[in-house]
């Protein structure tokens, strides 16, 4: 996401730089500096002096003063005589059109000694000149020579410039970039030079990113920076990719790549027999696996050892609960409730039930509640002699398959096979609500703030049942992979009828226009047909006229003083004149009539080729949108199918997620408070029986014999720089970012990515990346007159869209990066392009204080929103609609419709200058950051908060 910081030139404050230019060597030559011969001749070779130095020569005292005072006038990136550029080492390098400038070590080779000392022609710097550049001395000279003989380093390490570096104030602490993952589960801010992730759900930071080369700078014995630092610049912009498993950043001459390493196994053990279920202590890290043989294993988590075996159990264990003082209760289908001391590994007591006990949870007081096979719910006290019966409340028809404590542990709560979660208080039994799922109720879950009841169902449904009224607040299915697959499909799908529609009215269009040739070519040919009979006509008149004329001429001839005869003469002789004027006008009128039958004739041919490119197009567009629409009925039907039961719902990081354990291979995760999901994952090949939460992120699960331990944090880590050589990440010297790097994006398919920056009023950068292999694809040179602030890849993935500084939107091909349509209009930088889901418009925002709107095929603006009190500072089309979400200087962070201009929402809370906004792929939520540090998400539908982040303490 693109972000520039705008107020008070914060995008201005950076570390101190310790140089004054890039390595030049700015004495080079074009031919219009070549003296005259009689001139030249004058000018005789110089000769070196040995320094004679006792150290190394120092570019930064001994060179550079030389080259600024001579060279580098008129050999810079914005007046490259002889195309050479001599402010970078690699430009030098590379030289201009005579060839290399420089050959490290070999002077008598390097085209710059030899022309400054009058070697070789043209001679360097030429005499006389208007920027009274000096001829070298023989002692520069030898310098010069010495610096080239020593490898032409800076500062005996061959870089370009030295940067000072110093950390960062604590007090900056603005937001200039966000990125939310595609799926909102995650979003990533960028404050100074720190990245934070946070996790909406549970609207927590789940991570700082660290680059480890910064971690190990030092300063005099202590870290260089404090905390966690991604960057040694602010961060300007950030993006995910669109498997949201890659977070890029950019800054200073570098972008990082950061690779989420989500669902990491952290350890897996294999047991002898099949596991039944499980339940772990977080506090001993010891879990209790109930197996196929009826034992229970005593699992070691740390190593996988199992450290007491307890048998006893005739039938299936269902449940199993650790209990204080090493103890452990289980129930079994062969009616018994168990106590044993899992130090010792041997059995405390057990009790007898009237039917096979199938769930067990345990009270604050000590006090243990199963339900049966029956559908009673029992109470069970701990008396002198074990734990004995108090209470028994036959409830359901059938099974009962989950309990749970509710109403602070005053009401239990009881799900069955019949499809019933039924709510009864403790103290008299009395029941207070009865819940219809509507399919048998495997597993239920209370939310930490007791007010909603999850449940789960056979059917693979998910319910939330607000306790308060008994109200189901909303349902969820447990197939997210696939519901995900379907809404790509929708969009996909939205997308192709779409440009569907507007192939047709492309073939509407061209139809009319097609009519219209043709009545204008009916209306010319009969006008031509006119002015064709209007020629013999017209010379048909001319001869009578000249024939009258004559005979009057004649008549006059014979009585040359009759007064009568001699008007006769005139009136025939105007007559012949007016026939002549008439002739000349029906042959300019036939050769215009033919001229407009000819252009009419093109036209209706150019009508019908587009005629026909408009059917074929809309042919073509038919065949997708059919494709599209048979891709979504098929990932319809998969989402339908792939729904599988719920076996288990677990809390996790302390009831801040919920966890949910289907009969297939998936383990899902909830937000309690959203009510929607946020992960899907496929952990093992076999169906996972059951799981159990430790603490934090960490949970247990059951497949097969495996027993396996895994944690939900996301870890991530820098993989890539961009930019720097790999083996020297810190050196930025010869990275092909001129300057900061001010905005990134990811292609759709997430195998490019594009960046665009520059050096201000001097050159506009637009540079895409291959990420598969780390290498420049395209450098699009000139790209813009000025920086590029803003870029965005089509949603095919084959146009970037780029705005500048330069006040211009342009578009260019990723495939070989030419130059395809700009859009001028703005009178300000641009600051935010997107384009429409199906590439028809686009959108831009800019320093202007306005949004324009325009169409990509014709480059035409369509519209301007204005009523903004500052700058716009980014957009983001909403999903494949035609409405925007928009930051700006004024506070505000609002909702427009491209259509026709109208603000839709308002999303509140701004205090200060907003850099930056982000959305969903769906547009379900929208974040945003400014000048104040706070990050804020809101719903993107109905505009209500959703996270407010407030800055550090300072």
């Amino acid at each position: 996401m693109k972000t520039i910081p705008m107020k008070n030139s914060l995008n201005s404050i950076h570390t101190s730089l310790i140089f004054t230019g890039m390595l030049c060597v700015g004495f080079f030559f074009s031919d219009s500096n070549i003296l005259k011969a009689d001139e030249e001749a004058e000018l005789k070779p110089i000769q070196f002096e040995d320094p004679k130095l006792d150290h190394p020569v120092n570019f930064e005292d001994e060179i550079l003063p030389i080259l600024e005072n001579n060279c580098i006038a008129c050999h810079n990136m914005s007046n490259a005589e002889s195309d050479l550029n001599l402010e970078e080492l690699e430009l030098m390098l590379k030289g201009g059109f005579r060839g290399p400038g420089l050959v490290p070590g070999k002077p008598d080779e390097s085209l710059i000694f030899q022309v400054a000392a009058r070697h070789e022609e043209p001679f360097m710097p030429p005499l006389p000149n208007e920027i009274e550049a000096k001829e070298l001395t023989p002692l520069e000279l030898g310098i010069l020579r010495q610096w080239i003989l020593e490898g032409a380093k800076v500062d005996g390490e061959g870089q370009m410039s030295q940067l000072a570096w110093q950390p960062l104030p604590a007090h900056l602490q603005a937001i200039y970039a966000v990125s939310m993952s595609p799926w909102g589960r995650y979003v990533a801010a960028g404050r100074s030079n720190r990245i934070s992730i946070f996790d909406i759900g549970t609207q927590s930071e789940v991570a700082q990113l660290t680059d480890p080369n910064l971690a190990e700078l030092q300063l005099e014995g202590n870290p260089f920076y404090q905390g966690n630092v991604a960057h040694r610049d602010f961060v300007q912009s950030l993006a995910y990719s669109p498997d949201g498993n890659t977070l890029a950043s950019a800054g200073y001459r570098v972008i990082k790549l950061w690779k989420r390493v989500d669902q990491p196994l952290v350890s897996q053990f294999e047991l002898p027999q099949d596991i039944v279920s499980i339940t772990a202590d977080p506090a001993t890290r010891l879990a209790a696996v109930a197996l196929a043989d009826h034992s229970i294993a005593l699992v070691q988590l740390s190593d996988g050892q199992v450290l007491k075996t307890l048998s006893g159990h005739t039938d299936r264990v269902n449940e199993l609960v650790f209990l204080p003082e090493n103890q452990l209760a289980t129930v079994s289908a062969d009616r018994t409730l168990r106590l044993w001391n899992t130090a010792e590994g041997t059995l405390l007591g057990q009790t007898e039930a009237t039917a096979a006990l199938t769930n067990l949870i345990a009270g604050a007081d000590g006090s243990l509640y199963t339900g049966d096979a029956e559908g009673k719910v029992q109470v069970w006290t701990e008396g002198e002699s074990g734990y004995q019966l108090k209470q028994e409340w036959p409830t359901h028809q059938g099974v009962i398959h989950d309990l749970a404590l509710v109403a602070e542990g005053k009401s239990i709560a009881s799900a069955g096979a019949d499809g019933t979660i039924h709510i009864r208080q403790l103290a008299d039994g009395a029941e207070t609500a009865k819940l219809d799922q509507g399919a048998p109720v495997t597993s239920i879950y209370l939310r930490p703030d007791q007010q909603v009841l999850l449940a789960g169902s056979e059917n693979g449904v998910i319910k939330f049942w607000q306790l308060s009224d008994g109200k189901m607040l909303g349902e969820a299915k447990d197939n997210l992979l696939e519901e995900r697959a379907k809404i790509e499909a929708q969009q996909k799908q939205e997308i192709a009828q779409q440009l569907f529609v507007i192939a047709e009215t492309s073939v509407t269009a061209a139809d009319k226009n097609k009519t219209e040739r043709d009545e204008s070519l009916t209306k010319t040919k009969e006008e031509l047909e006119k002015a064709k009979a209007a020629v013999p006509e017209a010379e048909k008149n001319k001869t009578a006229a000249d024939e009258a004329l004559a005979a009057a001429q004649a008549e006059l001839e014979k009585d040359k003083e009759n007064a009568d005869l001699k008007k006769k003469v005139e009136e025939a002789d105007k007559k012949a004149k007016e026939a002549v004027t008439a002739v000349e006008q029906a042959m300019k009128s036939l050769v215009s009539q033919e001229r407009s039958a000819k252009l009419a004739e093109e036209a209706v041919t150019k009508a019908i080729e587009r005629q026909q490119a408009a059917t074929a197009h809309k042919a073509t567009r038919e065949t997708e949108k059919a494709a599209a629409d048979a891709t979504l009925k098929t990932a319809t039907d998969a989402a339908a199918g792939a729904v599988a039961a719920i076996k288990d719902l677990s809390p996790m990081s302390n009831g801040a997620y919920c966890l949910s354990v289907s009969a297939d291979q998936t383990v899902q995760l909830w937000s309690p408070v959203t009510m929607q999901p946020l992960d899907a994952f496929n952990l093992l090949p076999q169906p996972v029986v059951d799981a159990s939460s430790l603490s934090g992120q960490q949970f247990v699960t059951g497949a097969g014999k495996s027993l396996a331990v895994w944690s939900l944090t996301p870890d991530w880590k820098l993989t890539t720089t961009l930019g720097p050589p790999a083996d020297e990440p810190l050196n930025i010297s010869g990275s092909p970012f001129s300057s900061r790097v001010l905005s990134i994006d990811i292609s759709p398919d997430g195998k490019l990515l594009v960046a665009g920056g520059g050096d201000p009023s001097r050159t506009g950068e637009l540079i895409i990346y291959n990420l598969e292999t780390g290498e420049i694809l395209q450098n699009i040179e000139n790209a813009h007159s000025d920086t590029v602030l803003t870029v965005k890849f089509s949603r095919d993935g084959q146009y970037i869209l780029s705005g500048a500084a330069d006040k211009f939107v342009k578009i260019h091909k990723v495939a070989d990066g030419s130059f395809v349509r700009s859009f001028e209009g703005h009178t300000h930088h641009v600051l935010g392009v997107d384009w429409k889901a199906d590439g028809s418009i686009i959108a831009s925002s800019s320093a202007d204080n306005s949004v324009k709107v325009w169409n990509v095929e014709t480059g035409e603006q369509i519209r301007t929103i204005s009523g903004f009190g500052k700058q716009v500072t980014g957009l983001e089309f909403i999903g494949t609609t035609g409405n925007i979400v928009d930051s700006a200087g004024d506070k505000t962070v609002r909702l427009h419709n491209t259509a026709d201009g109208k603000g839709l929402k308002t999303y509140a809370g701004g205090t200060d200058f907003m850099y930056t906004v982000d959305t969903t792929r769906d547009g379900k939520l929208v974040v945003s950051g400014g000048q104040d540090g706070t990050l804020r998400v809101w719903n993107g539908e109905d505009a209500k908060s959703v996270m407010t982040v407030a800055p550090r303490e300072k």
